[in-house]
């Protein structure tokens, strides 16, 4: 017997309201399901309605028997139309 999990290696959100600001630029979201996010490397953040909205390091995770909470910290913020954040939300949209 197995247990299926996920590995991202982007964070996406559907909205900006997905994102819980826990501290001063330490932001906390829930998905679905039992996922799993590499601490302490920059990720892409795509929020789903907007783009790439920055890199994010993942500080800690839990997973329980119905969803994943996520902690994380802005490394960089990127404005949509930013080079950076276009090839991101591009790669993302390629991966569906």
């Amino acid at each position: 017997m197995g247990v299926l999990y996920e590995l991202n290696w982007y964070l996406v959100v559907g909205t900006e309201n997905d994102l819980l600001e826990r501290e001063i630029d330490c932001f906390v979201t829930t998905k679905s399901d039992k996922r799993f996010y590499p601490i302490g490397a920059p990720i892409p953040l795509i929020v789903k309605s907007i783009g790439c909205m920055g890199m994010v390091e993942v500080t800690s995770f839990k997973v329980d028997s119905q969803s994943t909470t996520i902690e994380f910290v802005f490394t960089e913020h990127y404005e949509p139309d930013n080079v950076i954040a276009v090839h991101y939300f591009s790669q993302y949209k390629a991966g569906k």
